[in-house]
């Protein structure tokens, strides 16, 4: 499993529309940001009993894993779960597909039965929605616009309009009600790349005023929804 780098800002909409017109000529768009706007990217992220996920981000905990279910443009079509390890400052990504029918299943409680041959993230979920009753606890939901590069492998993006929900049973749906994570005019930058970062793209993106930090959409989410956000 490839593990890669991945440094995240808090930055103004003002910034991004900065840090996409310096880095157009350098990078490509991606393949599914088809205009300004982006795309959509509606994710429901799990916990066990214990919110084990949460305390380990707040905390710091450098080996965790964490579970989503994501899908794009509200497209019931193409679901995946997702499996992201983080270790050593690093991050790694296992997915497979999933059916709607799997999608809801899982959104109810009840993983679908695995075999020997069933995809290992699936296998993954399935064991610990079993023995740590892992479960959907929050929808997150934003546009995504992002550009690439071929040397070291880099992947900017830009993530505004950030949305979530508690009501994890409302995931498929073409259109949910959702509570503002950020401050108005706040978005998150992403920076990914695998061994290393030219730095004629860490030159470019450096603006003097972004400050990286440990950003976690679902952490803010769920401290948000508990009614104790960190902003």
């Amino acid at each position: 499993m490839d593990f890669r780098n991945e440094q995240k800002y808090l930055c103004t909409k003002g910034d991004v529309q900065i840090l996409r017109s310096r880095l157009r000529g350098l990078l490509s768009m991606d393949s599914h940001t088809p205009n300004d706007a982006g795309y959509r990217v509606r994710s429901v992220y799990f916990d066990d009993c214990d919110d084990r996920a949460l305390d380990q981000n707040l905390d710091g905990v450098d080996d965790r894993v964490k579970f989503r279910i994501r899908m794009y443009n509200t497209d019931t079509s193409y679901i995946r779960l997702e499996v992201k390890r983080k270790k050593a400052g690093l991050t790694s990504k296992e997915d497979c597909l999933l059916t709607r029918e799997q999608t809801e299943a899982i959104l109810s409680g009840h993983c679908p039965a695995v075999t020997a041959d069933s995809p290992a993230p699936l296998r993954y979920l399935y064991a610990e929605m079993n023995t740590h009753l892992l479960r959907p606890r929050a929808v997150i939901e934003y546009s995504r616009a992002a550009m690439t590069g071929a040397p070291g492998n880099v992947r900017i993006t830009f993530d505004t309009g950030l949305g979530c929900t508690a009501d994890c049973t409302r995931f498929l749906e073409p259109v949910i009600p959702l509570r503002p994570i950020l401050p108005a005019g706040q978005a998150v930058l992403e920076v990914k790349y695998d061994a290393f970062l030219p730095d004629w793209i860490a030159q470019t993106v450096e603006l003097g005023n972004l400050r990286q930090m440990t950003f976690s959409k679902y952490a803010y989410a769920r401290l948000l929804l508990r009614g104790t956000p960190v902003l």
